[in-house]
């Protein structure tokens, strides 16, 4: 059965939660980040999720590099699809801790080496906060000649250099960030190159400035709304008016002179939490969503460009999607980062050194996931009328579970919304 299908019987009452939770334990990983480090050189404003961002990372910390990349290469022949080498910082440089600095950018060469060898049966890419890519560019490029890596992301926040700088805590990163997109687009050929923005209540303009301005060097821009509540760090979610508006405000710049024909990309990630209100509002319709591959979306071409929004609804985190620590240690969701190590219990499935990754996946599949799906029998928002396409905020759930120790059953923290008609989809 498609995802959207799934969805639709899911919320025509036509299958229960218990007979969903039944069929994900055959979910396959087909998608994996991989940490390489525990240290950041960046202060974001209630974006990171590492709750121990601060304390160095030590060379007995690591998993070996043996295990982990034979635990990946049979996650390959198993339909692993894509692996991203991210958090905290891939290329960390900080001039008062060279062991953490030096061991994160020596595991993330040695993946691309270890890894990159062509033919392989996945998509394998980098997320930075380009703060100190720049000493990497050499090594970089002869990789990417040899096509060791597939795409690099750089997060942006801002074209406005200093609204950056201060969500990311740090003077400088906004120059820093720029420059790399700039040089990364020169020198990386045939990696995708993209940026990788948090779309929050104060920097909608300015994202929308750094697709503009960017436009003549890079195409390809990934936009998420942030949802914090339950993280508890003081940064409110990003309103439905904002994200509402930034999609009016990009269509309408995609349609101008100045960037028509331009091929730009623009992804808008959305979650079930959002989606109702957009349906209601005009953005989309349900008919108009696509299910390619399980991924739901609806496109849109705009005067020779692409706006994507992209559909979170059924989880991924824990079925098709994993996260693997620079300790060895298999996350089934990333949240779990939030948590202080000793206090992670079941939301830490094991290690690769002492378990292969497949048995940690499926022990995965058996915890809090199966417990989050079917607690949707006698969730509080089955009245609602954002239930069809949200479901309760199933991930979201998950989040408040493990940050706050509330039930699974309740409406998670990160839903603000009010009263509306309710949308019917089947």
């Amino acid at each position: 059965m498609s995802v959207k299908k799934r969805i639709e019987a899911l919320a025509g009452d036509q299958q229960s939660f218990d007979a969903y939770a039944d069929s994900v334990r055959g979910a396959k990983l087909t998608e994996l980040a991989v940490d390489v480090g525990r240290t950041c050189s960046l202060r974001c404003m209630g974006m990171c999720y590492r709750a121990d961002r601060s304390r160095p990372t030590r060379t007995d910390e690591y998993v070996s590099m043996e295990v982990l990349a034979h635990e990946i290469r049979v996650a390959e022949t198993e339909g692993l699809t894509n692996l991203t080498i991210a958090g905290t910082e891939p290329f960390l440089h900080l001039d008062h801790d060279t062991e953490s600095s030096g061991l994160a950018t020596r595991r993330t060469f040695e993946i691309l080496e270890a890894l990159g060898a062509m033919p392989r049966g996945y998509r394998l890419g980098i997320v930075s906060n380009g703060l100190g890519i720049h000493r990497h560019w050499d090594a970089l490029a002869a990789l990417a000649q040899k096509g060791a890596f597939d795409y690099i992301d750089l997060s942006i926040d801002s074209g406005d250099v200093p609204a950056h700088d201060r969500i990311r805590g740090r003077k400088g990163a906004g120059m820093a960030v720029l420059a790399a997109l700039r040089e990364a687009n020169q020198r990386l050929n045939g990696v995708r190159i993209g940026t990788s923005s948090v779309l929050r209540q104060d920097n909608a303009k300015g994202v929308l400035q750094l697709i503009q301005e960017q436009a003549g060097c890079n195409r390809h821009y990934f936009v998420t709304p942030i949802q914090p509540l339950s993280l508890g760090k003081g940064v409110q979610p990003t309103s439905l008016a904002i994200v509402h508006q930034f999609v009016c405000d990009l269509t309408q710049m995609f349609g101008e002179s100045t960037l028509h024909g331009r091929r730009i990309e623009v992804t808008l990630l959305i979650t079930g939490l959002y989606i109702h209100d957009l349906i209601m509002g005009g953005v989309f319709t349900w008919d108009e969503v696509e299910d390619i591959g399980g991924h739901l979306s609806v496109t849109r071409m705009i005067g020779g460009n692409t706006l994507r929004i992209e559909l979170s609804i059924l989880p991924s985190y824990g079925l098709t999607l994993g996260l693997l620590e620079f300790t060895g240690d298999y996350l089934p969701h990333a949240h779990a980062l939030q948590i202080p190590h000793e206090q992670r219990k079941e939301w830490v499935a094991g290690n690769i050194t002492h378990e292969p990754l497949r048995t940690l996946h499926e022990r995965g599949k058996r915890g809090v996931i199966q417990r989050m799906i079917r607690a949707r029998t006698d969730h509080a928002c089955r009245r609602e009328p954002c239930w069809n396409t949200c479901f309760g905020g199933m991930a979201f759930n998950m989040e408040d579970a493990a940050l706050r120790q509330r039930p699974l059953t309740e409406k998670p923290t990160a839903c603000l919304r009010g009263e509306a008609r309710r949308l019917m989809i089947v």
